[in-house]
């Protein structure tokens, strides 16, 4: 995470539209039929001329790097259908990039670009159990990021309906009725939840795995539940974090405080993302003695965290 003005958003105005005449066909090799476009509007890439008809390739580019923005985009559907068809090396190359950032290992821009290639892939296998479990967990995963706060309720929303859209595939995959139980437990919907962490239990073999969704299920029946739900409590730090860029430090210092003197986020999802927003909240507001204290305990649960690493220096040398 960082404390930094967010990027705006791509934005239809970057592309235009053209629609193609009735009967148009593309080309796609010798030993096969033209394909007939459909008659939707079809994105190009800006500075692309609408007036005439544009060239395959300009076609083709105009798909993929449309998709690459808006893969659940009106038409999606027909577009990475044409994309298969008539440029099946963009469609090649989505699977290729995939591969390789599963090998590498992603930053939050490299899990964005998963959750979007994978999105992509989808209009082709809708079915897929492997791609509706993959994109369902890289939704997950964006949805714990602190730099993605403000969306959480949309991956979290997205996530679920993926694991759902899996389950009815394969009804009794463990690892994706344990997800199912995660995102039901996140947002508050805790007999669901639970209903879902024993459906997993009841499918496992391995004894260890069992135990970890049976110490889940004891959350729920033996322990206090989170209030707010730990999602709303997200959204919160979300809030906080866009306060604190908008240079509302008084405003985001008291909603962090809030959501420490609560307790619940940190005590299920502690993360040194939140003690290093907190630590930065409290220098702005002059309080550099708890901002040195919360800088320490980000760094008790990650001591390699570069951020408060830096910022306890700086905190301890003004106070020097």
């Amino acid at each position: 995470m960082k404390a930094s003005s967010r990027k705006a958003s791509p934005q239809e105005s970057d592309f235009r539209f053209w629609l193609p005449p009735a009967g148009m066909t593309l080309s796609i090799g010798p030993d096969h039929p033209d394909l007939e476009l459909p008659q939707v509007p079809m994105p190009l890439c800006d500075g692309e001329t609408t007036d005439a008809a544009p060239g395959e390739k300009a076609i083709g580019e105009g798909l993929y790097e449309y998709l690459c923005l808006f893969p659940e985009c009106d038409h999606a559907d027909e577009y990475v259908r044409i994309l298969r068809q008539a440029y099946p090396f963009l469609i090649n190359d989505i699977a290729s990039e995939l591969i390789v950032l599963d090998v590498k290992g992603v930053d939050l821009e490299g899990t964005r670009r998963k959750a979007v290639l994978l999105k992509i892939l989808l209009h082709l296998e809708p079915e897929n159990f492997g791609l509706l479990y993959k994109t369902g967990v890289t939704c997950y995963e964006l949805s714990l990021d602190y730099a993605e706060l403000q969306n959480v309720d949309s991956h979290l929303q997205q996530a679920r309906i993926l694991f759902e859209r899996a389950r009815k595939v394969n009804a009794t995959d463990p690892a994706n009725l344990n997800y199912l139980g995660q995102v039901c437990y996140l947002t508050g919907h805790y007999h669901q939840a639970k209903v879902y962490w024993q459906l997993a239990a009841d499918n496992l073999e391995d004894e260890t795995s069992v135990a970890a969704i049976l110490r889940n299920l004891g959350k729920i029946t033996h322990a206090s539940l989170p209030d707010p739900p730990l999602a709303e409590s997200l959204r919160q730090v979300g809030d906080a974090l866009e306060n604190y860029n908008q240079r509302h430090y008084s405003e985001a210092c008291i909603q962090m405080e809030a959501i420490a003197q609560n307790g619940s986020l940190l005590t299920e999802l502690p993360d040194p993302e939140f003690y290093y927003l907190l630590g930065l909240c409290r220098e702005k507001c002059h309080d550099r003695d708890g901002a040195g204290n919360a800088f320490r305990q980000a760094l008790a649960l990650d001591q390699h965290h570069q951020p408060s690493l830096d910022a306890l220096a700086r905190v301890d040398s003004e106070q020097g």
